[in-house]
């Protein structure tokens, strides 16, 4: 499981034809955007926002956490959605990401494994997970940078799809 993370930045636009508006965004300078969670001590996960990074440290193998800020968006026009983070240390047997959610509950998520170098897309609807890449599993990705190093996520929506990029790179279109 993941052991640290270092949120650099998080960046949403929404597109507005030729215009793009910067509709959401954090370099986590202050608490002000509502991240759930954000000052928070357990033994098994601390989260905390300093110097311009929001830091997760995940203290236990065998669960799964999330740190989210509610963020409305309508997925029917094109948007970018982008964040810069770094893994500093962890096991191989998991990885980290968006879940990206909608009214018609259907979530995508996107998730990238930096000591493996691969990543998984995947949807759930209306409780049933469902792989959406071709192999249905976790794929490589020479794009993902290993520990220590920024990747930059996004997920784009433009003309009816969406893109998933690692580092600029694009590695799977729904």
């Amino acid at each position: 499981c993941l052991k640290k993370l270092q949120i650099i930045s998080l960046l949403f636009i929404a597109f507005a034809c030729p215009a793009q508006k910067v509709w959401f965004g954090d370099e986590f300078n202050d608490y002000s955007k509502g991240w759930l969670w954000s000052d928070y001590e357990t033994p098994e996960i601390s989260r905390k926002i300093a110097g311009g990074k929001y830091y997760i440290d995940h203290k236990q193998d065998d669960r799964a956490f999330w740190t989210f800020t509610p963020i409305w968006l309508d997925r029917s026009k094109d948007f970018l959605l982008e964040a810069s983070i770094v893994q500093t240390e962890g096991s191989d047997a998991n990885g980290f990401g968006y879940i990206i959610s909608g009214a018609d509950n259907r979530y995508y998520y996107f998730l990238i494994n930096p000591l493996k170098r691969t990543f998984w897309v995947g949807s759930n609807q209306r409780g049933y997970g469902i792989p959406l890449n071709p192999s249905k599993d976790w794929e490589e990705a020479l794009a993902i940078n290993g520990l220590n190093t920024s990747n930059k996520l996004t997920v784009q929506r433009r003309n009816d799809k969406l893109l998933f990029l690692v580092n600029d790179k694009e590695v799977y279109e729904d």
